[in-house]
């Protein structure tokens, strides 16, 4: 019968002899759970990389895990590009206001260790909105979800993100067009009560 083994080598000497004493253990479980864990993780690898929605994940120490297709349409931005970088300093690259550099790790910091002392089990996920700036330069509106991640390797940050800028934009507009429409019935009626005064 064939299975995967992990086998323990030893230098002896027996009766003036040098021998080599090997030690197999059967390793079919873990061997079994390891291969389970790599196509969940694939699976999951694959979810987010054809995802409409941009994604990225960030470990409790900060570093960039993953960023998806969306994600570098949404930022302007390709992995490799950001790969290296910490999510405080992301987060300056990205934002429309100056951010101190020290304060966003920080921030974040602080965030991990909240976390960590918290049942995320509890964790009612983070829903804002915040301006970014796209790499071509031009000012973005997104919608953002964050929430806490628990694996046996440790804490990550997953973020999902909208991009909401033509919405905003929309509203925006609908509210000059009401506001004009406003204008235009007050005109109305005090042209109406005019010309009522005068047919008097």
């Amino acid at each position: 019968t064939e299975y995967p083994a992990q086998i323990h080598l030893s230098a002896l000497i027996l009766d003036g002899k040098q021998i080599v004493l090997a030690v197999a253990y059967d390793i079919s479980e873990r061997k079994k759970t390891e291969d389970n864990l790599k196509a969940t993780q694939a699976k999951f690898t694959s979810f987010v990389e054809q995802s409409y929605d941009a994604i990225f994940l960030v470990d409790e120490n900060g570093n960039l895990i993953t960023w998806n297709k969306a994600q570098e349409k949404l930022s302007g931005y390709v992995y490799d590009e950001v790969c290296k970088k910490k999510i405080w300093e992301l987060q300056c690259l990205l934002g429309t206001k100056n951010i101190n550099l020290k304060e966003a790790q920080t921030k974040y910091e602080d965030q991990i260790k909240f976390l960590k002392t918290t049942s995320i089990e509890n964790w009612v996920a983070q829903n804002i909105e915040a301006e970014i700036i796209h790499k071509s330069g031009k000012k973005r509106v997104i919608q953002q979800t964050n929430l806490p991640i628990k694996t046996p390797a440790g804490l990550l940050i997953g973020s999902i993100n909208h991009d909401i800028t033509e919405q905003k934009q929309a509203e925006v507009e609908l509210i000059k067009l009401n506001e004009q429409l406003s204008a235009q019935n007050e005109e109305y009626l005090l042209l109406n009560k005019e010309l009522q005064q005068i047919n008097k």
